[in-house]
């Protein structure tokens, strides 16, 4: 069973759009269609986004229409304060270019010309008048900065509610793709469970005795990864040795038909984690067999070099069991000296010490003798 995947779980619609169409960018001019590839989840995903998308765009709108209507007021207001206080200066201004003309004129009629009374007077007109352009501007100034406050005010209020509606757009989207994901890939593991157990239960009706065509029919199946199967052979593997044990409590000899394929199948499965030494102590195992075996072996060998150990967690216990099998005359000399390289790049001390040891290859032969140039080397084996 694979593990449940989709293109992408973020919250932004542009992003998925990129993720499933090959880094293209979105052009809201052509909209978007579902593609011939496209899994459920990745589509049900996207259109989820794309609602989100949607409500981001239209919140932003709302923002920038409000803002600009803010804007408008503000101008508004700001004309109309800055007209009335030209208007009322102009008016101070006339009113005292009025004064300034009449007034000497009435003095003189009143018979007052000469008495002081004409200076002192116009000393008052300018004072009522600086007066009167003080009060107008301060009052302009007052309410200037009263509506700067109320403007700045509003501005204010309108980004935090966009950026809170934002953030809970942002959250809602991220919430929404998080629970069609974890539908989809609930679906998907219930699907792919059941398609195992049915698998398995197939498995188990089998009457085979031979492991090999035990394998066959799990890798005929569809609809598994590698690592699926591996676990279905392992199944596999068990039900056709509980099927040799009840022919065998049924009477049959099933024995020396059956261990022949077991270790080709337990090989074929394990590969470079093959436990030669349990190989070579089966006296149940035809030669031809073991043969077969380590030939594939020492090709397993020669073809990995130095990835031989790749992954070992313990590179000194696998240098154990196949110097192990070295002895036993399984491998090849020409497998032996490629062994020793892999085990010199992967482990250098262990390398030393070996050689120090004289143990390398399992014959006093020298690190760097070169690959035998026996061209049927992997016929040399030692019968056991």
């Amino acid at each position: 069973m694979s593990e449940f995947s989709v293109k992408y779980r973020g919250n932004s619609f542009e992003d998925w759009y990129k993720a499933n169409y090959n880094g293209a960018t979105y052009d809201p001019k052509k909209g978007f269609q579902r593609g011939a590839e496209m899994n459920d989840a990745d589509w049900a995903i996207g259109q989820s986004l794309y609602n989100s998308y949607t409500a981001k765009n239209n919140r932003k709108s709302q923002y920038d229409s409000s803002v600009s209507e803010l804007n408008r007021l503000y101008g508004t207001n700001t004309a109309t304060l800055e007209a009335d206080r030209d208007r009322s200066l102009r008016e101070a201004s006339f009113t005292h270019e009025l004064m300034q003309k009449y007034l000497p004129e009435q003095i003189k009629a009143r018979g007052l010309s000469g008495s002081g009374v004409s200076e002192s007077t116009l000393l008052s007109a300018y004072s009522t008048y600086a007066n009167n352009r003080g009060n107008i501007n301060a009052d302009y100034a007052k309410n200037k900065t009263a509506l700067d406050n109320e403007y700045q005010s509003g501005l204010t209020d309108l980004a935090t509610a966009y950026g809170n509606d934002m953030t809970d757009l942002e959250t809602g989207a991220t919430d929404d793709v998080t629970k069609i994901f974890d539908k989809y890939r609930t679906d998907y593991e219930s699907r792919e469970e059941k398609l195992f157990d049915d698998a398995k239960e197939k498995i188990g009706l089998l009457g085979t005795i031979d492991y090999d065509v035990m394998n066959e029919y799990i890798d005929s199946l569809t609809g598994f990864d590698e690592a699926t199967k591996t676990r279905l052979k392992e199944y596999g593997a068990a039900v056709v040795k509980s099927n040799i044990e009840n022919r065998r409590l049924e009477g049959e000899n099933v024995d020396d038909v059956n261990v022949d394929n077991q270790y080709r199948s337990q090989f074929k499965a394990q590969g470079s984690a093959f436990d030669m030494d349990a190989l070579e102590a089966n006296s149940s195992v035809s030669l031809e067999v073991k043969k077969e075996i380590a030939t594939q072996y020492n090709d397993l060998i020669k073809t990995s070099g130095a990835g031989f150990f790749d992954g070992c967690a313990d590179v000194h216990e696998r240098w154990k069991r196949y110097t192990d099998a070295i002895w036993s005359g399984l491998v090849s000399a020409e497998s032996k000296i490629l062994l020793t390289e892999a085990l010199k790049q992967v482990d250098p001390a262990l390398y030393r010490q070996k050689a120090a040891e004289g143990k390398l290859f399992g014959v006093g032969k020298p690190a760097e003798e070169p690959v035998p140039s026996n061209p049927n080397w992997l016929n040399d084996f030692v019968a056991i």
